[in-house]
């Protein structure tokens, strides 16, 4: 199902290192996801150090080193394997030795081109709306829900994450272990999901344990999820092509969700911080506890600046490609023409019918969306923050959320 070929290799050794490593062959495609690098490199170093493998400049994990004298100069026995499940088409492997006092020495980077082979698995893609909490998500997967073409458990507050649920399990299930490992060993002993013990960079069997219980393991997350909702579609009386979830704003955590899910959509919602900042404090007075970061704070104005720095989160993942952006402000004052040309972008219908039903949700009053506004109406909602905001507020906003306002399109 998942193949990657190794496009490019360079090794960065310091001048006078010698090496022995045993690396992919370019320009092979290999099945699975896992990559190995074994041999060892001989120079001057420290006594202990460890392999750190970084992914696209993320760091993976680091790798035990074993560590022994040669002619007085160190040799670094080297036996890495990561898993690449998550990893973007491109991806920019690094490897580096790291030991005391911040010696570090690069090894090597490789450069892969991963392949999904998405016509050998029927997989129901998802739609992941993507916000700050107080956004307007639960009212944007009311509407989806709603859509013929979309599934989604409805109840409120409509958090329900099957798919994720099965992106860990798959992401742990081919995550490389050390069957030694005195840790990994009580899993067998408890019901906790442990990851693939032998999936292991000195075994032999690596690639028949990626090639099978690998992406056997993949495949079977997949059906479940679409298992699942295409029963829910049936209970609903819909033909689904697309189940809708609400999702963290982390690109690794999406771009694995893209990969298992070939065909998903990343949609992130934004809303005027300012407001988002009126709404949380409102909405937690009247729940009577804090809640949505700020209870990790000392007051209120400090919350701004936490605020801030989960706005700059939504700023990097708009930054990534592929991902719709829509406004709650848009759907709050245009809700036909925002809901129209967002089915466009996310290729469903927008028939005048789902629109209809579209629009009906999000303004259907129910117990639990009363108690979860904290205006009396979503248009209403829309710039509050001007008639609700202390001078020390604004001020606080001017010097923390400028760059988000300014980035997203909002005056300041």
């Amino acid at each position: 199902m998942f193949s990657t070929t190794v496009r490019n290799l360079k090794l960065h050794l310091p001048e006078g290192f010698q090496h022995e490593l045993r690396l992919p062959a370019k320009d092979v495609p290999r099945p699975g996801n896992a990559l190995l690098i074994r041999g060892h490199i001989i120079g001057d170093g420290p006594s202990e150090a460890q392999l750190q493998v970084a992914a696209s400049s993320q760091p993976l994990r680091s790798w035990p080193v074993e560590v022994t004298e040669v002619n007085g100069q160190k040799r670094y026995d080297l036996s890495a394997v990561i898993n690449l499940l998550g990893s973007p088409e491109k991806t920019l492997v690094s490897f580096q030795l790291v030991g005391d006092n911040n010696w570090r020495t690069p090894v090597a980077t490789v450069e892969l081109q991963r392949r999904n082979a998405t016509d050998a698995v029927d997989c129901m893609p998802g739609i992941f709306v993507v916000s700050l909490g107080r956004s307007g998500s639960t009212m944007l997967m009311s509407a989806l829900a709603a859509h013929k073409q979309v599934v989604a458990y409805e109840r409120h507050p409509l958090e329900t994450r099957i798919s994720q649920q099965y992106a860990r399990i798959a992401k742990t299930l081919t995550e490389p272990a050390d069957f030694f490992d005195p840790e990994l060993e009580a899993f067998a002993h408890t019901n906790k999901v442990a990851s693939n013990a032998y999936l292991r960079p000195d075994g032999d069997i690596i690639d028949l344990t990626d090639t099978t219980l690998g992406n056997q393991n993949i495949v079977h997350c997949q059906q479940q999820v679409t298992s699942f909702y295409r029963g829910l579609a049936a209970r609903r009386q819909k033909t689904a092509t697309m189940f809708a979830e609400k999702c963290i704003p982390h690109m690794a955590w999406l771009n694995l969700l893209r990969d298992l899910y070939p065909g998903s959509k990343v949609v992130l919602l934004v809303r005027d911080f300012r407001d988002v900042y009126r709404s949380v404090l409102a909405f937690n007075s009247r729940r009577g506890f804090n809640a949505f970061g700020r209870e990790a704070v000392a007051n209120d104005v400090d919350y701004i600046d936490a605020l801030a720095r989960s706005a700059s989160a939504l700023m990097a993942v708009a930054k990534e490609d592929g991902i719709e952006l829509i406004k709650y402000e848009d759907i709050a004052t245009r809700p036909e023409e925002t809901l129209s040309g967002f089915l466009e972008t996310l290729g469903l219908e927008a028939l005048p019918s789902n629109l209809d039903l579209m629009v009906a949700a999000l303004n259907k009053d129910t117990p639990e969306s009363k108690r979860h506004r904290t205006a009396g109406s979503a248009e209403q909602s829309v710039g509050r923050w001007k008639k609700e905001t202390s001078a020390a507020e604004i001020a606080r906003f001017q010097q923390h959320l400028k760059p988000a306002l300014e980035f997203f399109g909002y005056s300041l």
